[in-house]
């Protein structure tokens, strides 16, 4: 399932001028989402609204607990 949208968005076209993604959902394709976007097609940090809002293999609450951590550590991967 979140494969086919990775594939699906890093096979678009993207409309000319200033591109404004909001992308929130499973975790690890979000993160994948998010490479694709801030790496590969230059969209400014501040144009995207990003979170992994669910992680595959962890209940709610466990997630809640760690999400903050989770997504901080990949901006800062993804924004060296």
């Amino acid at each position: 399932m979140g494969a086919a949208l990775v594939e699906a968005v890093t096979a678009l076209d993207f409309p000319a001028g200033d591109v404004h993604a909001f992308v929130h959902g499973e975790a690890g394709f979000v993160k994948e989402l998010r490479r694709h976007l801030r790496l590969d097609r230059g969209v400014a940090r501040e144009r995207l609204s990003i979170s992994g809002y669910w992680r595959l293999g962890k209940t709610d609450e466990g997630w809640r607990a760690m999400k903050r951590e989770w997504n901080d550590q990949v901006e800062r991967e993804q924004d060296n």
